[in-house]
């Protein structure tokens, strides 16, 4: 945190080389072009890093929101400008461009909102650098293009402007700063050390792959001399049958010589004995100089880069051949990051490899929308820059199934080896596989880069037998914890994914849809350039297009799994006509004004003679069932079988051959798929729907039961699409009524195993309704809740088998239902997010119920009577929390009862109640709380003593004036006192 005091005292400053002022943030909205204002910011930055002379030493700060001339604060508006909404992920946006754009970045900077005068500014703080910094890469600014090699200083024909150093104030700063430096280690004896880094565990592995191999007593030898840079450690490996080696790790940043000198005169090394040198492989192009020099200067020929020892000693033979993908259609994607000006997520992906220290990049979207492709582009990409380097690609969806059964096991999947295990079992071809401890040296010496695409499948299906937090940790910590060198690239749909909070070392984009320029570009590509088909292709897209709201206007922007359907269809036309794409055959399924909807029916008219003339439906009812198979996919041994059931039609093998080529649909390992991820929730959404539509009960099978257990949610994407296709009506509340009783019966006479998913579909069915209801008016409050509640678990003289799972609200609705008077009976609550919102009183009962984990919400109180829950109930997981309440009420009653005393005590007097002034009785403190009750309910009234009319007075009431009694000897219980209390409990 920056203080604010600090900040005062700077605003009472002149600018200077180490203070900047700006009045507004560099761009005051999203804009569209931001390169050259990125580029004006990083300059600022930059100038402020070397400052000028003689103020080497001194903290630097950029100040946002002040005006120098003017001596005023302006208020800056984060949240209107999406870039500085999240400051965590700002700072780790700038501190990565920092690192691929300047030698030796002062990364320590703090970024914070201070808050001066009920107006906020935003601060940079950053503590003086011990080194000149200088740019290593272009950096373009809205005057100008800074070439690498550039410094830039504050010091012009202003002291505060910026300009390029000359040669000899470049010399005079490095001299500042190195003095700088050595003043600082002198006064705390700390010498800046660089990454401390080991070969401990390459020698371990060496040793395990030759079991013959121990390390000799005495060694490790490490020597750490960092201020005279002798920097080492040295094992000796003995063989049972004699013979010796030994293993000499030299830091990247020791001296060579100085090592080779200290290990003669220690006398450490026995001559003839085989001395195998590693060293860090340097960010320099002649690389093998190195090798060389170290070979000249040790007098050995076994030198290697760690990495290259690993990768021909170790664990080479377990990495598998790359074959590259050539996508013949590549657009690059966006995202809202931007680096030398662009905003391209393969660029973003190129910075990243290149940047040490940085393990795990997530990248972030829905279903469609590029990453895949990205992914495959970028492993490209490395694989064309060095084919040494080991690519694996590993897809969620066709491992799953194995984590599922290991997860079954009582096993977390936590470890980023665990799906290696997965996609090395499924692996037809018995190969090498790594050990774990192989794999982690691989990937953290930069040998092997993993992709894990589509993650999201995974945390959907196993749920919390997938701790997504120790994965993370365990690529932070255990895959890129020596070298630093571990790359590891994960998709996930952005709904899934939950920030990893506590670490930088994780980097996320997140792709944005394509605009118009990148979808015409698109065309071109996949249409040979042909201005007819393009022309026609975006016409089509158009149809299709989302509307992207930005602080001006809205543009249209496109799906790219949209557009490569369109580019099926069209590179089709040949075989089915050039008729303009429409439903070909009428859908009682389809809402053709949903966009999705018409383009899956316009893709399935397209099949219709391909397929033999089987209607639009007929397709559909298929895919729909297809959707919901549980592994995901169908044997192509299967498929025949499965379309029958759909359809009760009859079907050949050539028509099983065919449907391999259905655009909606891939076929791999002799198993067909849905072409994009998208389309399991799409068609399950379909499944629900056609159901619904139906109203038919004998449709309630595994399937129904399942989507309602899985994915129906109050107000969640997947209750919304069937919201848009399913209008509430009286009809279909009786529909739900039947199917939640048939549920209730099932779960009467089910096995225990069953009842979980049975507690979960009727609370899905529930949650499914109310989000009906609620796109019906648009609104939905506690009344209509509660009319619902009672319609669907109303016996009529209370409410039954009321099961709410993981029921929570939406930005615009919340759940939240009626119980006051209510008596609820053998019902189930868990992760009910609304709970204790929910209106109850003293007559609320709950019997033979169940609850579990109802942690209020933040700054809800826990509302509850002493009868509320029978003692037929299971509250054991929430009975810390009705305790809690009961300690309350204890307090708050000893306190009411204390402060009623007390105000009782004031018409107490020679062993009665009398009457006393108004003005004396409200001259209280202690009475302005209580008075206004106990006035309503004529517990104290007012009072008008004959004798002197125009005297105000207050006196206890007839029917409470034995109170009294509590303030004779003894101080005897008083029932109206009792009384008194409860009108305030």
């Amino acid at each position: 945190m920056i203080d604010p005091e600090v900040v005062e005292q700077l605003l009472q400053k002149d600018e200077s080389p180490i203070l900047e002022f700006k009045r507004e943030w560099y761009w005051v909205s999203d804009e569209t072009d931001l390169s050259q204002k990125w580029g004006e910011f990083y300059k600022d930055l930059i100038g402020l890093f070397n400052g000028y002379l003689e103020f080497v030493g001194q903290d630097r700060y950029l100040v946002i929101g002040y005006c120098e001339s003017e001596r005023e604060i302006f208020d800056v508006n984060a949240a209107s400008i999406s870039t500085l909404r999240d400051l965590r992920g700002f700072k780790r946006k700038v501190a990565g461009r920092l690192e691929a754009l300047l030698s030796y970045p002062p990364l320590d900077l703090e970024i914070d909102i201070v808050e001066i005068k009920n107006k906020n500014l935003l601060v940079f703080k950053i503590p003086s650098p011990r080194r000149l910094t200088q740019l290593k890469a272009e950096l373009a600014t809205k005057t100008r293009v800074l070439d690498p090699g550039a410094v830039l200083v504050r010091k012009g024909q202003e002291s505060d402007s910026i300009r390029l150093a000359t040669i000899e104030e470049i010399r005079e700063l490095e001299s500042q700063f190195d003095s700088y430096k050595k003043s600082l280690e002198s006064k705390t004896g700390d010498i800046p050390q660089k990454k401390d880094r080991s070969i401990s565990k390459t020698v371990q592995l060496y040793i395990e792959k030759n079991s013959s191999c121990s390390i000799d007593v005495g060694f490790p030898i490490i020597v750490k001399d960092w201020a005279n840079n002798v920097i080492f450690e040295l094992f000796k490996i003995s063989e049972g049958l004699g013979g010796s080696k030994y293993f000499l790790y030299l830091h990247e940043h020791a001296s060579q010589g100085k090592t080779n000198a200290y290990l003669k005169r220690e006398k450490l090394l026995t001559p003839n004995t085989p001395l195998i040198i590693l060293t860090d492989s340097p960010s320099i192009k002649d690389k093998e100089k190195r090798k060389e020099n170290i070979a000249n200067v040790f007098n050995s020929d076994l030198v290697f880069f760690i990495d290259e020892f690993g990768l021909n000693f170790l664990y080479g033979d377990f990495i598998q051949s790359f074959e590259r993908y050539n996508l013949p259609v590549f657009v690059e994607s966006l995202t809202d990051e931007l680096i030398d000006g662009h905003n391209s997520a393969l660029k973003v992906l190129d910075s990243w490899y290149s940047c040490p220290a940085s393990p795990l990049m997530v990248i972030k979207g829905y279903g469609g929308i590029g990453k895949t492709t990205l992914v495959k582009q970028f492993l490209d990409n490395i694989n064309k820059a060095d084919e040494s380097v080991g690519l694996m690609f590993i897809d969620s969806n066709e491992i799953v199934d194995g984590l599922l059964r290991v997860s079954r096991a009582e096993k977390k999947i936590d470890d980023l080896y665990d799906f290696y295990a997965a996609q090395s079992q499924r692996a037809e071809i018995v190969a090498k596989s790594f050990s774990k401890d192989l794999l982690k040296l691989s990937v953290d010496n930069g040998s092997l880069v993993i992709v894990l695409d589509g993650i999201d499948e995974v945390i959907a299906k196993l749920g919390s037998r997938f701790d997504v937090s120790s994965f993370i940790k365990s690529i932070v910590g255990s895959y890129s914890d020596n070298m630093e060198k571990g790359k590891v690239v994960v998709t996930c749909r952005d709904n899934f994914w939950r920030e990893f909070e506590g670490s930088e070392l994780v980097r996320e984009i997140t792709l944005m849809p394509f605009n118009e320029d990148l979808a015409g570009e698109f065309f071109t590509q996949a249409l040979e350039g042909s201005k007819i088909k393009v022309g026609r292709a975006m016409e089509m897209a158009e149809k299709l297009a989302l509307k992207k709201v930005s602080a001006n206007a809205s543009e249209a922007v496109y799906i790219p799994y949209i557009l490569d359907l369109i580019v099926y269809l069209l590179k089709h036309e040949a075989e089915f006509g050039t008729e303009d794409i429409r439903l070909v055959t009428p859908s009682n399924i389809l809402n053709l004004t949903i966009s999705n909807d018409f383009l899956v029916g316009s893709v399935c008219g397209r099949e219709i003679k391909k397929l033999g003339n089987y209607d639009i439906d007929t397709q559909i009812n298929f895919l729909i069932d297809f959707s919901a198979s549980k592994s995901g996919y169908v044997s192509l041994y299967d498929v025949k079988n499965v379309f029958e059931r759909s359809t009760s039609l009859q079907v050949t093998d050539e028509f099983v051959e065919k449907l391999t080529g259905h655009p909606l649909l891939s076929c791999a390992d002799n198993n067909l798929y849905f072409r994009y991820d998208f389309f399991y929730d799409y068609f399950k959404a379909l499944y629900l729907v056609r159901y619904l539509l139906r109203s038919d009960i004998a449709g309630l099978d595994a399937q129904v039961l399942d989507i309602l257990n899985s994915y129906a949610g109050f107000d969640n994407g997947f209750s919304r699409s069937v919201a848009i296709r399913v209008p509430f009506s009286e009809n279909l509340l009786l529909f739900f009524m039947e199917t939640v009783e048939e549920l209730k019966q099932r779960l009467a006479g089910g096995v225990v195993a069953e009842m979980s998913s049975l507690r979960g579909a009727i609370s899905g069915a529930f949650s499914l309704l109310l989000t009906l209801k609620w796109h019906q008016h648009n609104s939905l409050d506690t009344e209509k809740c509660t009319e619902l509640l009672d319609s669907i678990f109303s016996t009529g003289e209370w409410l039954d088998s009321v099961y709410l799972v993981g029921l929570g609200g939406s930005d615009k609705a919340k759940p939240i239902f009626d119980f006051r008077g209510k008596t609820i009976r053998s019902s189930y609550f868990e992760g009910y997010e609304y709970f204790w919102e929910c209106p109850m009183d003293e007559q609320t009962r709950f019997y033979s119920s169940t609850f579990v984990a109802l942690e209020p919400r933040m700054g809800i109180k826990v509302k509850s009577y002493p009868n509320t829950f029978d003692l037929s109930c299971d509250v054991s997981d929430i009975a810390s929390l009705i305790s809690q309440r009961e300690k309350e009420v204890d307090d708050q009653r000893s306190e009411l009862h204390a402060s009623l005393t007390q105000f009782f005590k004031l018409f107490h007097e020679r062993g009665n109640f009398y009457p006393k002034k108004q003005d004396d009785v409200r001259a209280r403190i202690y009475t302005g709380k209580l008075l206004p009750t106990l006035l309503k309910h004529n517990v104290v009234i007012e009072y008008r003593d004959p004798k002197k009319a125009a005297l105000k007075q207050y006196k206890i009431a007839e029917p409470f004036r034995p109170i009294v009694k509590i303030f004779e000897q003894g101080g005897e219980a008083a029932l109206e006192f009792e009384r008194v209390v409860s009108l305030f409990m």
